[in-house]
C-alpha cells in the first residue's frame, strides 16, 4: 500500500478524479472504511474560480474530500492578465520567453478567461503562469499532508483486502491526469509537472502523466471540438521536447523569473507519459460507448484499482514508470541524438476486473426492493382486481382500520352521543390518557406537600378544640392547593401532548410503511376532522367538570369530624382519614385541569401538526409520482447504480435488465440472468432464521414495510436507520406558554415535516437492508473468489465447472484490460523493427495459491503468443492465499512504445488537417503552441541543431528549394539516396502569411515536423518524415546519434564535393554569389561570406550576454510587450543558427583544405560541437 498524490488538470482531469474518488470511496466503504485516507491527496486545477459539478451527477473533487485550485482571474480581461504577467517577466529580463507564442495582440483576445481558455493553449498557459506561485504552494501543501504523523498512522491502520501493508519508507507516487487536446489541461499539464519537481522531496521518476487523446472528442459535434486536434499536435511536440530535455532551459528560466525555480531544474519533469483514448488495443475496439465520460470513468476506475492494490502499484513502478524490457526504437525517426531510448517511449494503461459479480446482485436486489417499496407507497392501499375506485377503496380501508388507528394513537374511536359523551371521554381520560396510577401519585404528592405540613397535629388535643383549627387550616390552603392542582394538570397535559405527537408520528410511519402514502394522508386528514369536530369541544366540556370547592370535605370526613369529642387517642387515624378525604376532590380537579389543557391542545393540533404532516405526505406522494413518470435518461441507464425509479427492476419483470450485465471493463462470475430467481429465494430467507420461510408475496410485504420505515431488527451490531418521517421544525404548541420542568418561556411554532420516500432515499435504505450482516443476502454476496473456487456453497460436482468458469472469464478480462490506446501495426514495425505487437499485464492479488485453477490460468497466459514474458512473471508474484478477495484487477499495457506508434494521438490530427482547406488552416494552429520552438519541437537539442546546420548546408549546396511568392509550392530538400526532391509539409502550420521576417522559413519548416509526424501513419509508414531525416543527414548522416570518434561527418564530404564540382544540374546553390563562383576558393569564400552574414544576423537575436550576441542587437533584449509581440519566430532558433553557421564556416575551410590536399579517411572528427513600438526587423534575405 502506497501514498499517492493525484493531480487533475482541466476538465478532463477533474472528471477523471471525480470518478476515481467515487470508486475508491465505494471500495473502501465495502471494507468498512468511511472516508478517503489522508495519505491519498487529490488536487484539481482548472481555470474557473470554483470547481464545476462532477460528471454523471457525482460530487466534484473538493466535495469528495480533495482540493480545488482555480487559476483564472475573477472578472478581469485577458489583456489585463497579460499586462500584469508581462511586467513581472520584464522585471526579470525574461519577457522574450513568451514573444513567439503568446497572443501577439493581447487586446484582441475576447475570450472570457474567468471561465476557461477557450481551447487556446497559449492563452491557457499564460493563465497558469500568472498563478504559478499559488499552484506550487497548494501542491506543496497537499504533498506535506502525506507526511503528517496522522496520515502515516491512518495508512498503517488500514486493513483492506488486496492493498497489502503500508511501508512508510516507500515514497509516494504522483499521478497527473490531463487532456492533450483541451485549452486548460493541455496548456498547464507540463508546467504542473515542472512545478511538482519543485515540491521538496518529490521524485519525478515516480510521476506518471496520463493524457487523454483527441479521439475521445470524436463523438462531439464539430463546433464543440474546434481546436482539440491542433492542441493535441502542439502538446505532442512539447511532451517530446520535455522528454528529450530540450524544454528544460525555457521552463526553468520562465519559472525562475516568476520566483518559482531554484537550481538547474530536472532534465525531465516526469517519468512516463500514458496516452488514453477511446479505443482498446491494436484492433481499435471501441471502449464502452466511446463517450468522454466512458473513457474518464474507465481511466478513473483503473487508477483507483492501481491505488487499491499494493501489488499492482509496485509493478506499475517497475514496469511502467521504469523501462523494463521495452523494445528499442529507431531513433532515426524520433529521438535522434538522445543517446539512450528511455525515457522517450510512452506507456499505456488498460484496466479490467474479474469479480464475483455479487456486488451487482446486491445492487439489483436493492433496486428491486426499492421499486417494490415505491409501488407500495403509491398503490399499497389498493386491492388488485377490486372494481371500486381508488377513492372508494381508500375510504373503505380507513373505515375498517379506524379502531386500530385510534387504539395505536391512544384516542377513543368515538366521543359517544349527547348523553354518553362525558362518560366516554371521562373514561378515556381516567383510564387511557392519564391512567389512575399516574394521577394517584400526583394527588398524593400534592396532599403531602400542600396540606399535611399545614394541618394541626391532633395528638393530645380535644376534638372540640382541634376541629375548628383544622377547618381554618384547610380553608387557608384553598388557593395554594388550587394552584398546585392547576400546575400539576398543566404538567400532565404537557407530557401527554408530547407523547401524543410521538404516537401520531409512529402511527403515520406505520401507515405509510404498511399501506401507502395516500392511506397515511387520508388517515391524517380523518384524524384532524375527528379532533376538530368532536374531541376539542367535548374535552372542553370535560374540563369544566371539576369540584366547585377543592377543599370541600367529603361526607365521611365531615361525619368523622362531627363525632370527635374529648382528647383524641387515635390522632394518627384521624389525620389519615381527614387527608384521605381530599383525594377525590383533588383527583377530579386534576383531571379537569388536564382536560382543559388537552382541549386547548386539540383545538390547535390540527393546524399546528396534522396540516403540515398532511402537506408533507402529499408532497412526498407528488415527488414519487413525478419520479415514476420521468423518462429514463441515457446516463442513468448506462450506469449500474441509479436512483431512477423507471430504471429499477420490478417483480413483474420476466428478465433482469441488461445493464446489470453491462460493464465496460468488468467480468462477472455470476450471470445476471440468475439474479431474479436468486432474489426470490433470498428475500424470504432474510426475514427468518432457520426453516419455515414465508411465501414470497408475504416477504415482499414485510420487507417493503421495513425498507419504507427504515426499521428492522438489529443484526451484526448494525442498527436500522429509521427516519421515515423527519420532524424538520419542532412543534411548540400555543396551548403552553412555558415549559413546566424548566419554567422557560415557549415561542409557538408549527411542526414541519419531511417524509423520506424519494427514490434515492428508498434505494439507500434498501441497500442498507440488503447488506445486513449475517442475513441471506450478505451471506451470498460476501463469498470470496477463493471460497468460490474451493466450493463453498457448492456440491462436489460443481467444482470443475467453477474452475472452467474462472478460466474462461479470466481470459475475457484479459481482453478487456488491453490498453486504452490504439497502436498502428505498420508504424510499430517501422519504429520498432522486428517487434511484434505484445500485451503486458499486471495483477492485483490473485487468491488461488495452491489451487489447481492457478495452473490453468498460467497455461492460458502461456498459450497466448501476444502476451509477453513479463506478464507471466507478474502473475506469479500476484499469487496469494488471501481468503477475503472478491475481485482481481488486471492492468494491461503494451511494452513502452515510441509516440509514433499511437494512432489514437496521430490519426485524428491527420484527418482534421487533411479535411481543413485553405484559409481555415490558419486558425487551426493559432494560439495552439504554448512554448518557444526549442521547447515545442519533438526533438532534442542535438537533432534540432543538426537539422539547422543541414538547412544552411543545403542552401549552400543547392539541396534546399524555397518557393517563390505566392508560396503555394512546398519547400523541398534533395534526397541523394533516392535521387529526387522530397517536399516538406505544405502548407506549413505557420504559413508565410504569418511570418514576421523573410527568414522565418527555417523555424516554420522545423515546426512542420509535427504535421509530418501526424501524417506518418499513412502508408508507407513514416514516409512523411523522410524530408526531415534527409535534412538532418545533409550535415550528419550517422544513424541514431551524432557522428563521434572516427566516424566521418557527412557535412565535410558533402561540402568538399560541392567545392570541387560546384553547382551541377538540378543542384544549384540558392545563393547567387555561391552559384556563380567558378573555383574551389571562390566557392568557399562566397559560402563563408554568406554564412557569416547569416551568423551576424543571428547575433542580432541572441539573448544579451550570451556568446556572440551583438552589442545592442535589435532583439538581444526584449523589454516591452509591444516588442515581444513583434519578435520573429526566427529568434527561437537564433542560437542554433549562430552555432550552425559558425560551425559550417569552419567545416567549409576544412573541406577546402581536403579538396586541395586529399587525405584518405579525412573528414573531420565528431559531428556536433555541443553547444506598439517602432521596430526595424533586421534585413537578411530569404533562407
Amino acid at each position: 500500500m502506497r501514498r499517492f498524490l493525484v493531480v487533475g488538470c482541466g476538465g478532463s482531469g477533474g472528471a477523471t478524479l471525480s470518478y476515481m474518488m467515487d470508486q475508491l470511496r465505494s471500495e473502501l466503504l465495502a471494507a468498512g472504511v468511511h472516508s478517503l485516507p489522508t495519505g491519498w491527496q487529490f488536487v484539481h486545477i482548472d481555470v474557473p474560480s470554483g470547481a464545476e459539478s462532477g460528471p454523471d451527477g457525482l460530487a466534484n473533487v473538493p466535495a469528495q474530500g480533495g482540493t480545488y485550485v482555480g487559476t483564472g482571474p475573477q472578472g478581469s480581461s485577458y489583456a489585463t492578465l497579460d499586462s500584469a504577467l508581462s511586467q513581472r517577466l520584464a522585471a526579470e529580463g525574461a519577457l522574450d520567453a513568451i514573444g513567439t507564442w503568446a497572443p501577439r495582440s493581447p487586446e484582441g483576445v475576447t475570450n472570457p478567461i474567468s471561465a476557461g481558455a477557450g481551447q487556446y493553449r497559449a492563452i491557457g498557459r499564460m493563465i497558469t503562469l500568472s498563478k504559478a506561485g499559488e499552484v506550487r504552494q497548494r501542491l506543496q501543501t497537499a504533498w506535506d499532508q502525506l507526511f503528517r504523523v496522522e496520515a502515516m498512522s491512518e495508512m498503517a491502520r488500514l486493513k483492506v483486502p488486496g492493498m497489502g501493508r503500508f511501508d512508510p519508507n516507500e515514497p509516494p507516487l504522483v499521478l497527473v491526469v490531463s487532456s492533450m487536446a483541451g485549452g486548460a489541461g493541455a496548456s498547464m499539464a507540463l508546467d504542473i509537472c515542472r512545478l511538482l519537481t519543485l515540491v521538496q522531496g518529490l521524485d519525478p521518476k515516480l510521476m506518471g502523466v496520463f493524457m487523454v487523446t483527441p479521439d475521445i472528442f470524436d463523438s462531439l459535434p464539430e463546433s464543440a471540438r474546434i481546436g482539440v486536434r491542433a492542441n493535441a499536435l502542439a502538446m505532442l511536440g512539447e511532451i517530446v521536447a520535455s522528454q528529450s530535455g530540450a524544454a528544460r532551459d525555457h521552463d526553468v528560466r520562465i519559472l525562475r523569473a516568476l520566483g518559482q525555480q531554484h537550481g538547474d531544474g530536472e532534465p525531465i519533469p516526469f517519468a512516463r507519459v500514458f496516452p488514453v483514448g477511446r479505443y482498446v488495443g491494436a484492433d481499435r475496439t471501441l471502449f464502452g460507448d466511446g463517450s468522454q465520460n466512458a473513457v474518464y470513468r474507465g481511466l478513473g476506475r483503473g487508477l483507483a484499482g492501481l491505488m487499491m492494490s499494493g501489488t499492482a502499484s509496485d509493478q506499475f513502478v517497475s514496469y511502467d514508470l521504469g523501462n523494463t524490457a521495452s523494445p528499442a526504437g529507431d531513433r532515426d525517426l524520433l529521438g535522434w541524438g538522445n543517446k539512450v531510448w528511455d525515457p522517450l517511449p510512452w506507456g499505456t494503461y488498460g484496466f479490467a476486473s474479474l469479480s464475483m459479480g455479487r456486488d451487482r446482485y446486491a445492487e439489483y436486489a436493492a433496486q428491486r426492493l426499492a421499486r417494490s417499496a415505491a409501488d407500495k407507497l403509491l398503490f399499497g392501499h389498493l386491492q388488485p382486481g377490486n372494481p371500486a375506485s381508488g377513492t372508494e377503496q381508500l375510504d373503505s380501508l380507513l373505515d375498517s382500520q379506524w379502531g386500530a388507528i385510534c387504539n395505536g394513537i391512544g384516542l377513543p374511536p368515538t366521543t359517544g352521543d349527547e348523553n354518553s359523551r362525558i362518560r366516554v371521554l371521562g373514561g378515556w381520560m381516567t383510564n387511557l390518557a392519564l391512567p389512575p396510577r399516574q394521577v394517584a401519585g400526583v394527588c398524593n404528592t400534592i396532599i403531602e406537600r400542600q396540606l399535611r405540613p399545614y394541618l394541626p397535629n391532633p395528638a393530645g388535643m380535644a376534638g372540640e378544640q382541634w376541629v375548628p383549627i383544622f377547618r381554618q387550616a384547610v380553608a387557608n390552603r384553598r388557593g395554594p392547593l388550587a394552584q398546585a392542582v392547576n400546575e400539576a394538570g398543566y404538567a400532565l397535559a404537557f407530557a401527554w401532548h408530547r407523547e401524543f405527537a410521538e404516537r401520531v408520528n409512529t402511527a403515520v410511519t406505520r401507515a405509510v410503511a404498511d399501506f401507502s402514502l395516500p392511506y397515511a394522508r387520508g388517515m391524517v386528514d380523518l384524524l384532524r376532522r375527528f379532533i376538530d369536530d368532536q374531541l376539542a369541544t367535548a374535552m372542553g366540556d370535560l374540563g369544566s367538570m371539576g369540584p366547585k370547592d377543592i377543599v370541600a370535605l367529603a361526607p365521611n370526613v365531615e361525619g368523622t369530624l362531627m363525632s370527635l369529642h374529648g382528647v383524641m387517642a387515635n390522632a394518627d387515624q384521624v389525620l389519615f382519614t381527614a387527608l384521605d378525604g381530599f383525594q377525590g376532590n383533588i383527583r377530579r380537579a386534576l383531571y379537569a385541569s388536564a382536560s382543559q389543557k388537552i382541549a386547548e391542545v386539540f383545538k390547535v393540533f390540527g393546524g399546528e401538526v396534522l396540516a403540515p404532516l398532511s402537506t408533507a405526505l402529499s408532497e412526498a406522494q407528488v415527488l414519487l409520482e413525478n419520479a415514476r413518470a420521468e423518462q429514463p435518461s441515457d446516463v442513468g441507464l448506462a450506469r449500474l447504480a441509479t436512483d431512477q425509479y423507471v430504471a429499477w427492476p420490478s417483480d413483474a419483470d420476466e428478465l433482469v435488465p441488461g445493464r446489470f450485465a453491462e460493464a465496460n471493463n468488468e467480468v462477472l462470475l455470476i450471470n445476471s440472468t440468475a439474479f431474479k430467481a436468486r432474489y426470490e429465494l433470498d428475500l424470504p430467507k432474510a426475514l427468518v432464521s432457520g426453516p419455515g420461510s414465508p411465501p414470497f408475496y408475504a416477504a415482499v410485504a414485510e420487507s417493503t414495510a421495513r425498507v419504507i420505515s427504515g426499521l428492522w431488527p438489529t443484526t451484526g451490531g448494525v442498527p436500522a436507520p429509521g427516519g421515515l418521517v423527519d420532524l424538520t421544525s419542532t412543534w411548540v404548541s400555543r396551548a403552553f406558554g412555558s415549559d413546566p420542568e424548566t419554567g422557560a418561556a415557549l415561542v409557538p411554532a408549527m411542526a414541519q415535516y419531511d417524509v423520506h420516500t424519494r427514490p434515492a432515499e428508498l434505494l439507500a435504505r434498501a441497500r442498507t437492508y440488503i447488506a445486513r450482516p449475517g442475513e441471506a443476502f450478505d451471506e451470498f454476496c460476501k463469498v470470496s473468489l477463493r471460497d468460490f473456487i474451493q466450493g463453498v456453497g457448492a456440491s462436489e460436482s460443481e467444482l470443475g465447472s467453477r474452475r472452467h468458469d474462472v478460466v474462461v472469464k479470466f481470459n475475457e478480462a484479459l481482453s478487456l484490460a488491453r490498453p486504452l490506446a490504439s497502436v498502428n501495426d505498420q508504424s510499430l514495425q517501422a519504429v520498432h523493427p522486428g517487434q511484434q505487437l505484445e500485451y503486458r499485464y499486471k495483477f492485483s492479488e490473485i487468491p488461488f495459491l495452491g489451487q489447481a485453477v492457478a495452473n490453468e490460468l498460467a497455461d492460458a497466459l502461456k498459450s497466448n503468443p501476444r502476451i509477453d514474458q513479463a506478464t507471466r512473471d507478474n502473475y506469479g508474484r500476484a499469487m496469494s492465499d488471501e481468503d477475503s478477495v472478491t475481485h482481481i484487477d488486471i492492468f494491461g499495457s503494451y511494452p513502452n512504445y515510441s509516440p509514433l506508434a499511437f494512432d489514437s494521438v496521430l490519426k485524428p490530427v491527420a484527418q482534421q488537417w487533411s479535411s481543413t482547406a485553405g484559409p481555415a488552416r490558419v486558425p487551426f494552429w493559432r494560439l495552439r503552441r504554448s512554448r518557444p520552438l526549442q521547447a515545442s519541437l519533438p526533438m532534442g537539442d542535438d537533432e534540432r541543431r543538426t537539422m539547422t546546420a543541414g538547412w544552411f548546408l543545403g542552401q549552400v549546396t543547392g539541396r534546399i528549394q524555397i518557393p517563390p511568392s505566392p508560396y503555394t509550392e512546398p519547400v523541398r530538400v534533395y534526397d541523394d539516396e533516392h535521387q529526387q526532391w522530397v517536399p516538406f509539409p505544405n502548407p506549413l502550420l505557420t504559413p508565410p502569411s504569418e511570418f514576421t521576417a523573410q527568414y522565418d522559413w527555417l523555424p516554420a519548416v522545423l515546426e512542420g515536423i509535427l504535421l509530418a509526424i501526424a501524417q506518418s501513419l499513412e502508408p508507407p509508414a513514416m514516409r512523411s518524415l523522410r524530408p526531415y531525416r534527409v535534412l538532418r543527414e545533409l550535415y550528419d548522416s550517422n544513424s541514431q546519434d551524432p557522428a563521434s570518434g572516427i566516424v566521418e561527418l557527412a557535412a565535410v564530404s558533402r561540402l568538399a564535393d560541392f567545392l570541387r564540382n560546384g553547382s551541377t544540374g538540378k543542384l544549384a546553390s540558392r545563393i547567387p554569389e555561391i552559384a556563380s563562383a567558378t573555383t574551389v576558393s571562390e566557392r568557399a569564400d562566397a559560402a563563408v561570406k554568406w554564412l557569416e552574414t547569416v551568423r551576424d544576423l543571428a547575433a542580432e537575436y541572441l539573448p544579451a550576454g550570451s556568446p556572440g550576441a551583438a552589442e545592442g542587437g535589435v532583439f538581444t533584449t526584449v523589454t516591452t510587450r509591444a516588442k515581444a509581440s513583434k519578435t520573429p519566430i526566427f529568434r527561437d532558433l537564433a542560437p542554433d543558427v549562430y552555432w550552425a553557421t559558425d560551425t559550417l564556416c569552419a567545416k567549409i575551410r576544412e573541406a577546402e583544405s581536403l579538396v586541395a590536399t586529399p587525405v584518405a579517411g579525412a573528414g573531420g572528427f565528431g559531428g556536433a560541437d555541443g553547444g506598439g513600438e517602432d521596430l526595424h526587423i533586421p534585413e537578411g534575405g530569404t533562407f
